[in-house]
C-alpha cells in the first residue's frame, strides 16, 4: 500500500466526502465484559485527513456494537518507511494493541520472525473469520510459516499511463497503448526527441523511474520493487515453491539488460535525471508530454492526476506491456495494508475483534474506494461501486484479479521472507550499477545472488527456530 505523501492526500479527502461515512448493521453484541471499559490502542502512520476519515467513523460504529470497548486512535509517523518507534516500543512491551501499516514486506515477515507480532489463528477461528472470503493471493500474504500473521485490508499494483496528445503528435494511435515490450521500445523511440546538441527535449519513458530516484513528482512511481520489470520479462527473484531466491535467473538478466540499453540510448542516467529533475512536487512531466509514458502506482490517477493535472490533460490507463509468453495484464502486488497484533497486546481477544471488524465487508470496500486500492475479498474486489468510483481499475487491477483467479501466475507477490528488505536494497543497488554502465547485468546479479545466499545462511544461524519452518 505505497501511498503518496500526506500533503498530496489532504485535498483528495474531498473526493470521498460524506458518501464514505459508513452505514453498517450492528454486529452481534459481544459476550458480557468486565465493568471497566477496555481501551484498544490502534497505531498507524496513515492518520492524515483522508486516512482518518476512512478509519474513525468505523471505530465509532465498532464501539457502538461492542459495548465496553473503546478505540484509541494514534497517528504514529514512520518517516521513509522507518518503523523505529514501532519496533522499539514493541520490543520494550510498550507497543499498542493493533498496528495498521501501509506496507507488508517490510516489515511484517521480519517482525514475525523476531517475535514482535503474534499469530492470529486462534482469534480468527474464535471469531469465525473465513479465509475463503479473501482473494487467494491475499491469503498467501496473510499466512506463512503455518500461521496467519495479519489481516490485509487492501493491496496495490502498477498501471501504465500515457499522454494521448503526445501519441497523436508522434503519429501513434492515442487510444492504443503498447501491449508488448517490443511495442514499448518502438513507441519510446518515436516519442523521444533531442535538439541539435543532443539535449533532451522529450522522453518516451524512463524505465528505471522509482529505482534511482526519478519519480516525476512525489510518490508517482510504481513502488520501486526490483521484481516489477523482471515480472514483465517472465522472471522472478524468488521461487515460492522451493522458498529460494533466484536473483540471477536468465529472465532477470534480460530485464536488467533492457533497462541498461535504454539508459545508454537516452544518453545516460545522469543526463535523464538532470532533465527530469526540473519537474518537482506534483508537476509531473506527463501532463505536457515531456515524458510521454510512465509506470505508476494505482493510486496516482486518483491522487495526483485528478487534483493536480491541468484540466486538458488527456491520458490513458492500461496494464503494463509484457514480453511474448507473459500474458498481457500480468502484474504484481507492490504493497498492501496489513493489520497486525503485537506480541505484548494487553487485550488480544478484543484487539482481534477490532481487526476483524475493520476487514469486514463495508470497511474494506469503502477504504478501497477512498484510497483507490484493491480490496482483499472477492466480494469487495468485484463490487460494481469500485469501478464506478475509479473506472480505470476495470481494465487494470480488477481485470487482473479476475484473470488471476484462473491463472495465478498473472499476479505476482513479494516473498514472505524475513530478509526481503535486505534483498530489495541489494538488488536495487546492483540495478544502479548496471544502468550506470559500471557492471554487466549477469555479473551484478551473480554478485547479488551470492550476497543474498550468504545473508540467508547467517539469518538461519541466528534464528534457527524460525527457519525450521520456512524462509
Amino acid at each position: 500500500m505505497k501511498r503518496p505523501p500526506r500533503m498530496r492526500r489532504v485535498l483528495s479527502s474531498l473526493l470521498v466526502g460524506a458518501c464514505l461515512l459508513p452505514s453498517i448493521a450492528a454486529d452481534r453484541v459481544s459476550a458480557q465484559r468486565a465493568k471497566d471499559t477496555i481501551t484498544i490502542s490502534w497505531w498507524t502512520p496513515m492518520g492524515d485527513p483522508l486516512g482518518s476519515s476512512l478509519q474513525l467513523p468505523f471505530f465509532k460504529k465498532f464501539e457502538q456494537s461492542h459495548p465496553g470497548i473503546t478505540v484509541k486512535f494514534a497517528d504514529v509517523p514512520a518517516p521513509n518507511g522507518n518503523y523505529t518507534k514501532y519496533v522499539t516500543d514493541m520490543a520494550a512491551g510498550r507497543g499498542p494493541d493493533v498496528i495498521f501499516l501501509p506496507t507488508f514486506n517490510p516489515p511484517v515477515p521480519e517482525w514475525a520472525a523476531n517475535g514482535l507480532i503474534q499469530p492470529l489463528d486462534a482469534y480468527a477461528k474464535q471469531l469465525g473469520v473465513s479465509t475463503n472470503a479473501s482473494l487467494p493471493w491475499v491469503q498467501k500474504m496473510q499466512t506463512f510459516h503455518g500461521h496467519t500473521w495479519a489481516f490485509v485490508q487492501d493491496y496495490d499494483s502498477t498501471l501504465f499511463v500515457w499522454n494521448k496528445d503526445a501519441f497523436k503528435a508522434a503519429g501513434l494511435d492515442p487510444n492504443r497503448p503498447p501491449r508488448t515490450i517490443a511495442e514499448l521500445d518502438a513507441y519510446t523511440a518515436k516519442l523521444t526527441k533531442f535538439d541539435s546538441k543532443g539535449n533532451i527535449l522529450q522522453l518516451g519513458m524512463v524505465p528505471w523511474a522509482g529505482q534511482l530516484g526519478t519519480t516525476f513528482g512525489a510518490g508517482n512511481d510504481y513502488g520501486g520493487d526490483p521484481q516489477f520489470f523482471s515480472m514483465l520479462f517472465g522472471g522472478s527473484i524468488y521461487d515460492t515453491v522451493h522458498q529460494k531466491y533466484t536473483i540471477n535467473q536468465s529472465a532477470n538478466v534480460r530485464a536488467l539488460n533492457w533497462m541498461a540499453q535504454w539508459a545508454k540510448k537516452l544518453g545516460g542516467v545522469d543526463k535523464v535525471n538532470a532533465f527530469t529533475s526540473r519537474f518537482v512536487g506534483n508537476n509531473d512531466p506527463i501532463y505536457t508530454g515531456k515524458v510521454a509514458m510512465e509506470f505508476v502506482g494505482d493510486w496516482v490517477p486518483a491522487f495526483t492526476f485528478k487534483p493536480y493535472a491541468p484540466k486538458n490533460f488527456n491520458y490513458g490507463v492500461a496494464a503494463p506491456p509484457t514480453v511474448p509468453g507473459v500474458p498481457y495484464g500480468t502484474n504484481m502486488v507492490v504493497g498492501s495494508g496489513p493489520i497486525v497484533m503485537p506480541t505484548g497486546t494487553k487485550h488480544p481477544k478484543e484487539a482481534a475483534e477490532l481487526m476483524q471488524y475493520m476487514v469486514s465487508a463495508v470497511p474494506v470496500l469503502q477504504w478501497a474506494i477512498g484510497e483507490s486500492n484493491m480490496p482483499p475479498t472477492r466480494a469487495a474486489a468485484f463490487d460494481p461501486s469500485l469501478v464506478k468510483a475509479w473506472p480505470y481499475m476495470a481494465a487494470t487491477d480488477v481485470g487482473t484479479a479476475r484473470a488471476a483467479l484462473t491463472n495465478p501466475k498473472m499476479l505476482m507477490l513479494f516473498p514472505n521472507s524475513s530478509i526481503y528488505d535486505y534483498v530489495k536494497t541489494t538488488y536495487s543497488n546492483a540495478m544502479a550499477q548496471v544502468e550506470y554502465g559500471r557492471s554487466t547485468a549477469q555479473a551484478a546479479l551473480d554478485l547479488v545472488q551470492k550476497q543474498v545466499d550468504q545473508r540467508e545462511i547467517t539469518s538461519k544461524q541466528q534464528n534457527p527456530a524460525w527457519y525450521r519452518t520456512g524462509d
